[in-house]
């Protein structure tokens, strides 16, 4: 029964995100992959401490690259719908 919930990833849906995150600026390629890949349940100071960042810093760059993601995200699927 577990298995019938459980995401399904869509390799399409994959190769999008990898090319919108390659454009984006270093730093917040950086503090998402952080994030989402390397220490997804870390608390936000931690992640910084593990990047040499202020938490002020990681959290601003942080926020930086979820607007700038969604709204990339946006566009792609709006072009492509």
């Amino acid at each position: 029964m577990e298995k019938r919930f459980r995401f399904k990833y869509d390799q399409r849906t994959g190769e999008a995100i990898d090319v919108l995150v390659n454009t984006m600026h270093d730093q917040e390629k950086l503090v998402l992959h952080a994030r989402h890949v390397h220490w997804p349940n870390q608390a936000d100071d931690i992640v910084a401490r593990r990047l040499g960042m202020s938490p002020n810093a990681f959290d601003t760059t942080l926020l930086a690259a979820i607007v700038r993601f969604g709204r990339i995200w946006r566009e792609m699927n709006r072009s492509a719908a």
